[in-house]
């Protein structure tokens, strides 16, 4: 088979080019996903075989196995795979964009400005329901200071790295100073235990609303990510070929920060600070397709997803029945594979 064999899909002034072999690899991790999903459905405490999970899927069944099935492990792991999936193309997008592989969202503040307003709704003991939309807020307000502070002149990407930096050291002081205040009632303790807890990272509280909403987002914002990735392409070339091939650089930069900064906020939102799946996941996407950038968007995007659910699984199972954060898997997972890309990239005389 041709290795440069690939598949154009064109509706309007819109044009999406895949080759063959990437296809391919996306199929099968995709399949991996499906498997996993429902593995993680099925085995647990209490186990069913995979035709008791696709029967309580479809309201049948035993009312144990649709109870647990439907409104314990599905949402849970389809929430998981959700928020991997957007924490994955986002981390692919900024990576693209800075031609830096140790670039991920949480960088430019992202994820500190989640937390910071996570850590103040819960500490002030504000009604929980808000939680996410105020880490949402957080979120986006840290990143959108950093990109009107990153547009002197048009947007650098190494300007926007520095201030994020910046950002996150800033509002790292902040969120140690609301942990280290001192609790004087059983109630304001406990607050700071929740606070800390939600620190991690976690699906626990995974609910179909929250499902739904993280679709419609992903539904929404996929599509404008992969068509991006052609610009992305342009821009590895340098800004004055982009030009002459009638780029908009500004308005392509901005765009690209946008959709990778509502991934990931909303991603943070909806589970708190999950670490390592948006600088993970594009490292193995890229291996697979060669640097190609759609094709390593949408499998950035499927191997978040994987790895995310997989990372709960065993965060559910590992000292049963205590169950880990799954922020503290992903990490363990993570940093020793980071660590090895840093050694190998070393020993190779570059990055990765």
């Amino acid at each position: 088979m041709n290795r440069n064999l690939t598949i154009r899909l064109h509706r309007g002034d819109v044009s999406l080019r895949m080759d063959v072999r990437t296809l391919t690899v996306l199929a099968v991790i995709l399949a991996l996903l499906a498997l996993a999903l429902a593995g993680t459905a099925a085995f647990g405490e209490i186990p069913f075989s995979l035709w008791d999970v696709v029967r309580a899927v479809f309201g049948q069944g035993s009312r144990l196995a649709q109870l647990i099935v439907r409104e314990f492990r599905l949402p849970r792991a389809l929430e998981g795979a959700l928020i991997g999936a957007m924490l994955g193309l986002s981390g692919a997008l900024f990576q693209r964009l800075v031609q830096n592989p140790l670039v991920a969202p949480d960088i430019i503040g992202v994820n500190e400005g989640a937390a910071v307003a996570a850590v103040a709704v819960i500490i002030l003991g504000a009604n929980q329901n808000i939680l996410p939309l105020a880490a949402f807020a957080g979120g986006m307000t840290a990143a959108t200071a950093g990109f009107l502070l990153s547009i002197r002149r048009g947007l650098s990407p190494y300007r926007l790295v520095l201030v994020g930096i910046a950002i996150n050291a800033l509002l790292g002081a902040v969120m140690n100073f609301i942990l280290t205040l001192p609790a004087v009632t059983a109630g304001q303790i406990t607050r700071l235990t929740e606070a800390q807890d939600w620190l991690y990272g976690s699906l626990d509280n995974s609910l179909w609303s929250q499902v739904r909403l993280l679709a419609v987002v992903f539904a929404a914002l996929a599509p404008l990510a992969l068509m991006l990735g052609r610009a992305l392409d342009l821009l590895a070339l340098g800004e004055d070929t982009a030009r002459s091939l009638s780029l908009r650089v500004g308005l392509t930069r901005s765009a690209v920060v946008l959709v990778g900064v509502l991934l990931a906020a909303t991603a943070v939102s909806m589970a708190g600070p999950i670490g390592f799946v948006a600088f993970i996941a594009p490292h193995i996407a890229r291996r697979i397709a060669k640097n190609a950038a759609n094709g390593s968007l949408a499998l950035s995007a499927a191997v978040g997803a994987l790895l995310l659910v997989i990372a709960d699984y065993i965060a559910k199972r590992i000292l049963e029945p205590t169950q880990l954060p799954v922020g503290i898997v992903t990490v363990a997972l993570g940093a020793p594979y980071f660590l090895a890309l840093l050694y190998r990239g070393g020993r190779q005389g570059n990055v990765i």
